[in-house]
C-alpha cells in the first residue's frame, strides 16, 4: 500500500466510521501527511514506524515550527513555540492512525501504547461582557450590502453560539422561520435547534431578500461569496470581526469569544446548563460545566468592584499601603 492509498483510506475511516468533523479530519489528515513525508527514508514500510519515530517527528515539528502552523487551530500568528495542544493534536492523529492500521491488519504492533500525552492546563473559556459584545455587533451599518451581511454574521454568531464553521456552512434549509430555530449539524453530525430573536429573524429576512434580489437562488449557503457561490472563509470572518473590534476599539475578540459569551452570558440570566449543553452542542454536561466557573470569577469580581463592605475593606487596604 503506498501513502497516497494509506491516507485516502484512513480519510474514509476518520470520516465514516469515527465520525469525526469536517475541521477535525482536515487536522488529522494534514499531521498524517507530514509525517508520512518526514518517515520517508526513516523506515522500510510506512506501517513500520516506532515510537522512537513518533518522538523524533515531535522533536522536528517543535524545531521547524513556523510563524502560523498551517494545521494548527490552537497557535497564534508570530508564535514560535509549539504548544502543548499542537503536540497533543499531533499525537491524537498517530494514534488514530495506528488504530486504522491494527484494524485493517498492516500491523499487529502499537508504537503509541505508552506514549503520553504532555498534561494541559485546564483554560477557562473567555468572554466578553453583555456591552463588548452589542458594541461589537452593532458596528456595522445596514446601509450597504456589504455591511448588512456583515451584521447579519456578527449577530447570528451571538444570537446562537455557533461555531464559525457552522455559520460560514449554514444552508436556507437549516432556518425555520416560523418557528424562529436553527437546525444545525455540529460535531460528529449530531443535531441540535437553537432558537434565535425576533430581532435576529428581522435582520436576517432583511439580509435574504436583499442577497436573492442581487443574485436570485444560485446557492445553498446562506454566507455565500457572489463570485464563488461557496460559503465565505474563516479568514474572511476573521477579518470581519477583526475590523470592527478595531473600528470600536475593543480588545481581540474572535467568532469563538463569541460562542463563550453567548453561553456565558445565558448562565449569568438563568439558564440552565443542560439547555447550554444542548445549544452549544457538548456531548458531555463536563465540557459546559466549565462556564460555571466563569461565572464563578466573574461573580467575585462584580462582588468585589460592587459590594460596599468589601470596597470598604479594598479603601482601608490602600491607606494600610500608603502609611507602610
Amino acid at each position: 500500500m503506498t501513502a497516497e492509498e494509506l491516507i485516502e483510506s484512513y480519510v474514509n475511516y476518520i470520516s465514516g466510521e469515527k465520525n469525526l468533523s469536517e475541521a477535525t479530519c482536515s487536522t488529522y489528515t494534514g499531521y498524517i501527511k507530514e509525517f508520512l513525508s518526514f518517515l520517508r527514508g526513516r523506515v522500510s514500510g510506512i506501517t513500520d514506524f516506532t515510537s522512537d519515530d513518533v518522538h523524533s517527528f515531535i522533536r522536528f515539528k517543535q524545531k521547524t515550527v513556523p510563524e502560523k502552523d498551517p494545521h494548527d487551530r490552537f497557535t497564534r500568528c508570530g508564535q514560535k513555540e509549539i504548544k502543548s495542544r499542537t503536540i497533543t493534536l499531533i499525537l491524537s492523529s498517530i494514534r488514530s492512525l495506528v488504530k486504522f492500521e491494527i484494524i485493517e491488519k498492516l500491523r499487529n504492533d502499537n508504537p503509541m501504547e505508552n506514549y503520553t500525552s504532555p498534561k494541559l492546563e485546564k483554560r477557562l473559556p473567555t468572554f466578553k461582557t453583555e456591552e463588548t459584545v452589542l458594541t461589537l455587533i452593532n458596528s456595522p451599518s445596514e446601509d450597504s450590502y456589504d455591511a448588512l451581511r456583515e451584521k447579519t454574521m456578527l449577530t447570528l454568531l451571538y444570537a446562537s453560539g455557533l461555531r464559525s464553521s457552522e455559520l460560514l456552512n449554514l444552508e436556507y434549509k437549516n432556518i425555520n422561520f416560523t418557528g424562529q430555530t436553527l437546525n444545525i449539524v455540529g460535531k460528529g453530525n449530531k443535531n441540535r435547534v437553537i432558537p434565535f430573536s425576533e430581532n435576529t429573524l428581522n435582520l436576517l429576512e432583511k439580509y435574504i431578500k436583499e442577497t436573492r434580489a442581487r443574485a436570485g437562488n444560485v446557492t445553498n449557503y446562506v454566507f455565500a461569496n457572489p463570485k464563488t457561490g461557496k460559503p465565505f472563509t474563516r479568514m474572511y470572518l476573521y477579518k470581519t470581526i477583526q475590523k470592527h473590534a478595531k473600528e470600536k476599539h475593543l480588545p481581540h475578540i474572535s467568532a469563538h469569544v463569541l460562542r463563550h459569551s453567548f453561553a456565558s452570558h445565558l448562565l449569568e440570566n438563568g439558564a440552565d446548563l443542560k439547555s447550554i449543553q444542548e445549544m452549544l452542542g457538548h456531548s458531555s454536561l463536563k465540557t459546559t460545566d466549565i462556564y460555571t466557573q466563569t461565572l464563578h470569577k466573574s461573580l467575585i469580581a462584580k462582588y468585589k468592584n460592587a459590594h460596599p463592605r468589601a470596597f470598604i475593606r479594598h479603601k482601608n487596604e490602600d491607606s494600610d499601603d500608603a502609611g507602610s
